[in-house]
């Protein structure tokens, strides 16, 4: 990254975060009849599938890749992407012959006795409160929320910013706020300013976790020897 481009006064960099308005939780589905019962058996099944192992994404690109990519390196194993519309039927997708397929956690609606969900995004205590365990629980690479949030420039006085945390806090809580984050397919986080500075530190670091197998073979020995030991 150019010392220029960090210059720039619309980076990301000289802002910080206000307020987490909103969650979109991901989930990772399979077939009802698929082999894969849980989600812990996933390095022992991977190991012995002859062919790539099928995943269908709404969209093939951006995190969602990176993610597939560190995947293949953790199992040290082929994945091949199966797109599918982000509003599409993944189900369809699993019954066509994908293995596995990551959708939005709310979109299993009447797919429910057609597929099984073996992870969900986040990690605790940020993840939902079913027994459905976490990506890095079940010893994937970790897959986090996406997420909707205000932000402001650290150039603001800390006194402002408070005051504008407040006003944004009693806005969010309105009714009219969180039925037009329902409505955008977010689910009001209904965190205070601190813990959504807390949550998007652990998004970074979740992404950043990713990114060390695509750039540390050390790091990617380490992972799957645990794997071995603990599948």
């Amino acid at each position: 990254m150019s010392t220029s481009s960090l210059a720039h006064p619309a980076h990301i960099a000289n802002f910080e975060p206000l307020l987490l308005l909103g969650f979109k939780r991901w989930c990772a589905f399979v077939h009802s009849e698929s082999p894969l019962q849980a989600a812990g058996q996933l390095h022992s099944w991977v190991a012995q599938l002859d062919r790539p192992v099928r995943i269908a994404l709404p969209f093939s690109e951006g995190r969602m890749q990176l993610w597939v990519h560190g995947m293949e390196q953790a199992t040290n194993h082929a994945w091949q992407v199966q797109p599918y519309s982000v509003n599409g039927d993944f189900a369809a997708v699993l019954e066509q012959g994908a293995d596995l397929a990551l959708a939005r956690c709310d979109r299993i609606g009447a797919s429910s006795t057609q597929v099984r969900t073996l992870v969900q995004s986040g990690r605790k205590p940020f993840a939902g409160q079913s027994e459905t365990p976490t990506f890095e629980e079940a010893g994937w690479l970790p897959f986090e929320h996406g997420w909707t949030a205000l932000f402001v420039p650290k150039a603001v006085p800390e006194q402002e910013r408070s005051v504008m945390e407040q006003a944004l806090q009693r806005i969010a809580s309105t009714s009219k706020m969180r039925d037009g984050l329902k409505l955008a397919g977010f689910e009001p986080a209904d965190l205070s300013p601190g813990a959504s500075r807390i949550y998007l530190e652990r998004f970074v670091s979740g992404w950043a976790m990713v990114e060390q197998f695509l750039l540390d073979e050390h790091v990617v020995d380490a992972w799957r020897r645990k794997a071995s030991v603990k599948h």
